[in-house]
């Protein structure tokens, strides 16, 4: 089992890497390219482009594994890939955030689930 999931996540770094690596460099663009004072309706811009992109790409992948390793149909496979891609991105979006705001006794914390509220 170790033997299996090493192998899959050695499949998942260069898709991660190249995830992580246009971030730094819209990132490093917005900074370098003096769009700073509008930042926040750029960067707003391009997280509602890539972030469902991403949330989309993940279900995708846990789709396929799905069928790869348990072949009980696509309908069966589609509804686990999308509830667990929505719900990883829930849980490292909104509920880790606010679990790490509570243990910081933050004021005005407020729990968002962002694909209700959009």
């Amino acid at each position: 089992m170790l033997g299996l999931l090493t192998e899959e996540l050695r499949h998942h770094v260069p898709f991660t890497a190249l995830g992580a690596g246009t971030g730094i460099v819209i990132m490093l663009a917005i900074a370098l390219t003096g769009t700073l004072p509008q930042v926040n309706s750029v960067s707003e811009t391009v997280f509602y482009i890539l972030h469902p992109l991403h949330v989309a790409f993940s279900a995708i992948v846990i789709t396929s594994l799905y069928l790869k390793y348990r072949p009980r149909g696509i309908i069966t496979a589609v509804i686990w890939g999308w509830v667990i891609s929505v719900g990883m991105a829930t849980l490292s979006d909104s509920v880790i955030p606010y679990g790490t705001e509570a243990l910081l006794s933050l004021p005005q914390r407020a729990l968002h689930i962002g694909f209700l509220e959009e």
